[in-house]
């Protein structure tokens, strides 16, 4: 059966962080870095895989970790290079370096940037479940597939499973910092990767100049429970959409629109519409889990956002033509599931259990339903996954960024990080969702904190002249 590298059916819809010293760079053993390529990058890159120990108890097993370097622009740099720490779990840091580029181009001019795959990632001894080619589309995804799915990809990967905890992650980027004699990091952690950054502010401090953390997960919390942190961005939705006076006359009752498009679904026939990747007529299969989990990733950015009302107008209305082009997005990302179902079912799960659920206006609890189903059937392995929850104490220089409407990582949670460290500034960007740095005007301000290392001096003025909110409604038509 001809299979390809994606993630699970559900998943793909279930997932969508010192004074400065001017020296010139450490010399690196320039015979092993050897020139790649990125997609969408056409800057000169440079690429190396670095054996680290498998077991910190057995070096002599050891996994490839695959490593992108931009180096910085100008031949006089800092020492202090910047490190990226994708999301996820599961994220590829190579996967995003086009993407992520922009937001640090003045960094980029006189420091080195580096994309480390995590183990279990891209290039890293990779975690993916292969499964069959079919368009998700074309499938009604439910529980039991949900189901099926994790257990084919727990035997598919269970001879490799055990060794992808965020700690022994962590202990990847500090052997490969040793062995490229770089002296310290600057941290750039979004989302899942602010938890990695701060477990490296707790095990190796000296190894850290200065921390971004974007979209903040604190050490005690369970990654997975989102329902009301969801649920606060969906009404929020609806406030913004009520006070925008086009919104408000298109869509006056988004809530009921809602339902309405929910019970539509659930009785309606679809018939044939053009697929909106390739063109070719489909009948196209969409469940309530296929619905509300597109919905919840649209959340996730402003521009999303946006035609959240749209979308949902549309399949109340019968034509599921929106829905159909946020559905085809979400099954083209390339995301390890089985790196996301290794560590937040090993470490996280426990704890999401111990949280009272509560069915939420947004969803009635369906998508914990389904996460719940994966980590059920996923095999547990605590002993190799525990980490110490308690808050990170720190004085290194640290910025914390949230996104007002973020339905994941609220400002809360970067309010509770904060209480521990002494050295800390804490922005929350205005309409703003997840991982707010690539979606507001901070870059300049975050290149200058890098410069830095200093909280006190930076500079957001720019935040004040936020852009108004804008909403779809109708075809071509934005308001």
């Amino acid at each position: 059966m001809a299979t390809r590298e994606l993630t699970l059916s559900f998943f793909r819809l279930f997932i969508g962080v010192l004074c400065l010293t001017a020296l010139p760079s450490f010399a690196n053993d320039t015979s092993t870095w050897q020139p790649c390529h990125v997609d969408n990058v056409s800057m000169r890159l440079e690429c190396m895989t670095i054996e680290v120990p498998k077991q910190t108890q057995d070096p002599a097993n050891t996994f490839s970790i695959h490593i992108v370097k931009v180096a910085a622009a100008k031949s006089n740099i800092y020492a202090d290079p910047l490190l990226f720490l994708a999301g996820g779990p599961g994220q590829a840091a190579s996967d995003v370096v086009a993407s992520v580029l922009p937001a640090f181009r003045r960094t980029q001019t006189q420091r080195d940037i580096y994309f480390i795959d995590q183990r279990g990632t891209g290039k890293s001894e990779p975690l993916f479940c292969d499964e069959p080619i079919i368009d998700a589309l074309l499938q009604e995804i439910g529980s039991n597939q949900t189901i099926n799915e994790t257990q084919d990809c727990a035997a598919l990967l269970n001879d490799q499973l055990g060794y992808f905890s965020t700690e022994q992650s962590v202990d990847d980027l500090e052997f490969i910092r040793k062995q490229l004699n770089i002296p310290q990091f600057n941290l750039y952690g979004g989302s899942y990767g602010t938890r990695i950054a701060q477990v490296y502010m707790r095990k190796y401090p000296e190894a850290i100049r200065s921390v971004i953390l974007d979209a903040v997960v604190p050490m005690n919390f369970a990654i997975g429970d989102f329902d009301a942190s969801v649920n606060a961005s969906w009404l929020g939705l609806l406030d913004q959409c009520s006070q925008h006076s086009a919104c408000q006359q298109v869509f006056p009752d988004l809530a009921g629109l809602m339902q309405l498009a929910q019970e539509t679904l659930s009785t309606a026939t679809i018939v044939e519409l053009p697929h909106p990747t390739q063109g070719n007529n489909i009948e196209p299969k969409i469940s309530n889990l296929q619905f509300l989990s597109s919905l919840r990733s649209m959340l996730y950015h402003p521009s999303t956002r946006a035609l959240i009302p749209y979308t949902i107008k549309a399949t109340s209305e019968g034509d599921y033509r929106p829905l159909l082009s946020q559905l085809s997005l979400a099954q083209n990302q390339r995301i390890a599931t089985g790196l996301f179902l290794e560590i937040t079912c090993n470490e996280d799960f426990d704890l999401w259990q111990q949280s009272e659920r509560t069915a939420y206006d947004f969803d009635n609890g369906v998508l914990s339903e389904q996460y719940q189903l994966m980590c059920e059937h996923w095999p547990k392995n605590k002993q190799n996954y525990a980490f110490d929850r308690s808050p990170v104490i720190s004085d290194i220089p640290t910025l914390l960024i949230s996104g007002e409407y973020d339905p994941v990582t609220p400002p809360s949670n970067a309010v509770e990080v904060a209480n521990g460290l002494s050295n800390h500034r804490h922005i929350v960007v205005k309409g703003a969702a997840h991982t707010a740095l690539f979606h507001s005007c901070l870059s300049t301000s975050i290149d200058k904190f890098i410069d830095s290392a200093e909280v006190d001096r930076l500079e957001v003025s720019c935040l004040e002249d936020a852009q108004p909110h804008w909403f779809m409604t109708g075809i071509n038509l934005i308001e």
